[in-house]
């Protein structure tokens, strides 16, 4: 019992530092660039992200909006939704992008919401944002609604993108297939849904065991489907889903694949737009 105790202590520890550490570099950036005249009114102070988006928001950002208007066609009058928008970091560069458009975003996260209604939203009337009480093991554990259950609060045939980044990755297959389900049903016929997953195929394998990656725990199974994740304790830090079962899911949806634009996370040198995920580029048939 003493060493567990003594590893849950020396865990927790680590984490709080991390967490400070995130927490203080993030506050002494927005200090800077607010000084500097450098900081985006429409961006979310970088001690309020989540871990990991601190260094590389305006990156990641950029390249989902340069995404959007490549792969997925997204004119200036188009109609997005972004689900999982978060503290709207592809909300914020997408306003200098859609004239005449309008966009549509939902997320977990209460303060996420907050923020991109008092500051995107005030200043931009066609970009909205609403909180959907979904529970999530990383992200929300006290939501009162099952994404497996859950139903887009929009219209059939509504939006002309819809995006999905890095949320596919934090949810289990069955979550999965309902989302992309709701996803197909939201989008206009043509429409296209652009969603990051980590794919798991013969090559992707072969990568991870070359570059000596242990980021895959043992095959576990949701809703008949299996999937795989590093973490025993809460799988949603990474699903690892296998591509075959992710094109079936489309393909039950009417979501016919056009392409996939594999991404640099199992060791691969470059990717499109150097994306860390797997990028699924799909059209609403």
């Amino acid at each position: 019992m003493q060493p567990i105790r003594r590893r849950l202590n020396w865990t927790f520890r680590r984490l709080n530092r991390t967490w400070l550490r995130t927490y203080f570099k993030g506050a002494w950036s927005d200090a800077r660039d607010w000084v500097r005249g450098e900081r985006d009114p429409l961006a979310a102070p970088r001690y309020r992200l989540y871990a990991g988006w601190s260094g590389d928001y305006g990156t990641v950002a950029d390249r989902w909006v340069h995404a959007a208007l490549d792969v997925g066609e997204l004119a200036p009058d188009g109609r997005v939704l972004d689900i999982g928008c978060g503290p709207g970091r592809i909300a914020a560069p997408l306003t200098r992008q859609l004239e005449g458009g309008s966009y549509e975003g939902f997320d977990v996260v209460p303060r996420s919401i907050r923020w991109c209604q008092r500051k995107i939203t005030a200043r931009h009337p066609s970009f909205r944002f609403q909180l959907a009480d979904i529970r999530n093991a990383q992200y929300n554990r006290t939501g009162s609604q099952e994404a497996r259950a859950y139903s887009f609060p929009y219209p059939d045939r509504e939006f002309d993108l819809v995006l999905a980044a890095s949320v596919f990755t934090h949810m289990r297959p069955g979550e999965i297939e309902r989302y992309v389900s709701e996803a197909a049903r939201v989008l206009k016929p043509g429409g296209r849904l652009l969603a990051s997953l980590f794919l798991l195929n013969e090559d992707t394998q072969l990568r991870l065991m070359v570059s000596g990656h242990r980021v895959l725990g043992e095959v576990q199974r949701d809703a008949g489907v299996p999937y795989r994740s590093g973490d025993p304790v809460t799988p949603e830090h990474m699903i690892v889903t296998f591509e075959r079962d992710v094109r079936e899911m489309y393909d039950s949806a009417g979501l016919a694949v056009e392409s996939v634009r594999y991404g640099k996370w199992c060791g691969r040198r470059t990717s499109y737009l150097g994306f860390g995920q797997d990028l699924v580029v799909a059209k609403r048939r």
